[in-house]
């Protein structure tokens, strides 16, 4: 199984540099909020500069908890304010 990498330009975290850090999933859209999850999806590629393409070629790239305000992204948060500028 390989590690999972940070797709944020410039971080290079993975699972086995730095085996505390979290690392999260793009949102799938799926169930009844479909279009803010959605929404909330186009703006993590948009923001890390990845395309679907690469998303479904790629399964362990992630971003990881220090691209995030609190260390962990809000499941309510539509537009992600905790995302950090780091991730423009």
């Amino acid at each position: 199984m390989g590690y999972k990498k940070c797709v944020v330009k410039g971080c290079g975290r993975t699972t086995k540099t730095h085996p505390a850090t979290s690392f999260f999933s793009f949102p799938k859209v799926k169930g009844i909020d479909r279009e803010s999850i959605e929404r909330r999806r186009m703006l993590w590629l948009q923001r890390t500069h990845t395309t679907e393409e690469e998303l479904l070629t790629k399964v362990f790239l992630k971003i990881c908890g220090r691209h995030f305000i609190l260390g962990t992204f809000s499941s309510f948060c539509v537009f992600d304010k905790n995302l950090t500028d780091d991730m423009f």
